[in-house]
């Protein structure tokens, strides 16, 4: 899922070069891009199957990188030593500066939900509506594994198994993912006011803080 104002580049399998915006990219460990390296103007991350969302800020060089689930090894440029970034932790980068980690909030999660949300698309003759409707089949299905595999917990687990039934497709379940780190992250971080106050401009009902039942209410709606 890309941002708006995001531009990068697909090298091969393996390789993404970013120079500016935002990406959410959701890497199978079984699939083709589990050892892909995504490189910025600041940093390299090594991925090697996880959900994440990458930030470049062209102006300052800097990249916010977010893990909505499993792990990204993330190494500044002029840094000997890489930082593992875990489940539910941003970490920000700068060149020749360690990286600084933290506990992701509520509004940098929903802001990335925000900007990363599937769009409509135009239509499209048959064989590509039946071809769109196969891969879409085929990412839910490893999106449910994925999602799955990497639950904390029994209780969890069983959640996201009831949230993959109802969802339609692949970036449903997804935003459901979201949904539940949300309603488990703090309210504040280092960056949290920076993007309350650029989300009053393009989306003010997600700067409003989340009540800690949301994610029951989520998965009690029939």
């Amino acid at each position: 899922n890309v941002g708006p104002g995001t531009f990068f580049r697909l090298e091969d399998t393996r390789s993404m070069k970013m120079d500016y915006g935002l990406v959410r990219a959701i890497i199978s460990k079984a699939g083709p891009r589990n050892q892909l390296k995504v490189r910025t103007a600041s940093a390299v991350m090594g991925v090697r199957g996880t959900d994440f969302v990458v930030e470049s800020v062209g102006a300052t060089n800097q990249t916010a990188l977010t893990l909505i689930r499993g792990s990204v090894s993330l190494q500044p440029e002029g840094v000997a030593v890489a930082k593992e970034v875990k489940t539910g932790e941003t970490a920000l980068a700068e060149v020749a500066k360690p990286p600084e980690t933290y506990r992701t909030s509520q509004v940098e999660l929903k802001r990335a939900l925000v900007l990363t949300e599937k769009t409509d698309q135009a239509p499209a003759t048959e064989p590509v509506t039946e071809s769109i409707k196969q891969l879409e089949a085929q990412a839910k299905a490893t999106t449910v594994e994925d999602i799955v595999g990497y639950a904390s917990n029994p209780e969890e687990k069983e959640r996201l198994q009831k949230a993959a039934e109802k969802a339609p497709d692949a970036a449903a379940l997804n935003a459901a993912v979201v949904r539940m780190r949300v309603a488990r992250a703090p309210e504040e971080s280092p960056r949290s006011e920076l993007i309350r106050e650029e989300f009053k401009k393009i989306a003010p009902e997600a700067a409003k803080p989340v009540e800690k039942n949301e994610f029951d209410r989520y998965f009690d709606t029939p």
